[in-house]
């Protein structure tokens, strides 16, 4: 994965740490450290926003390509049997933070870029490769919503996020909720127990 990561940073490509889903045509990441929620978040997606799928689960890959910037499967989805061929323009990046309250916040450019780069493979020793991947992770800031998740591991982070980035209106189905039954979904992920239903 590294060695991919560093031979296509000259090509406005990177690797980024996070879980991706897909709803009507566009894809939505969510990136923070490891064990702070990416898959549950991915999981409640999947189970509560209607419509979405499970791009990748651990390192899909970023390209800007004719001036957009879209997300690939990759074959590094972590636990998750996830290995896709498929790529969707991005729709929004959001990076996940623990909270006892649920809220989306829109980051500017500069603070978008400090929250993006960290995520990404890469390497700071080489600085033709460096100035490669920030040169990416800026383009990427300017074209993509970036956002900061404050959230629970609950229904209502993944209502939050799904309305706040524009990727659902809140409909419910007949049955007055929203499910998918047939999305794949990230491996060794038990959502807790919802204490609001």
């Amino acid at each position: 994965m590294m060695l991919y990561a560093f031979a296509s940073m000259d090509h406005k490509t990177l690797v980024i740490h996070a879980s991706v889903v897909e709803r009507q045509g566009k894809a939505y990441l969510f990136t923070a450290k490891s064990g702070t929620g990416k898959s549950t978040h991915s999981t409640l997606w999947l189970k509560h926003v209607p419509g979405c799928q499970l791009v990748n689960d651990d390192n899909p890959v970023l390209a800007v390509r004719d001036g957009q910037v879209y997300v690939y499967g990759s074959p590094w989805s972590g636990k998750t049997d996830c290995y896709r061929d498929i790529r969707f323009p991005i729709g929004g990046i959001a990076r996940i933070n623990q909270s006892p309250e649920c809220r989306l916040v829109r980051q500017a450019p500069v603070l978008a870029f400090a929250l993006l780069l960290p995520s990404c493979s890469g390497v700071k020793w080489d600085k033709h490769l460096y100035r490669a991947q920030c040169d990416a992770v800026t383009e990427v800031v300017s074209k993509v919503p970036i956002y900061e998740l404050y959230c629970t591991p609950y229904r209502e982070a993944a209502v939050v996020s799904s309305q706040g980035m524009g990727a659902w209106d809140g409909a419910l189905d007949e049955a007055g909720f929203a499910v998918n039954r047939q999305s794949l979904k990230p491996a060794g992920v038990t959502l807790p127990p919802d204490p609001t239903l």
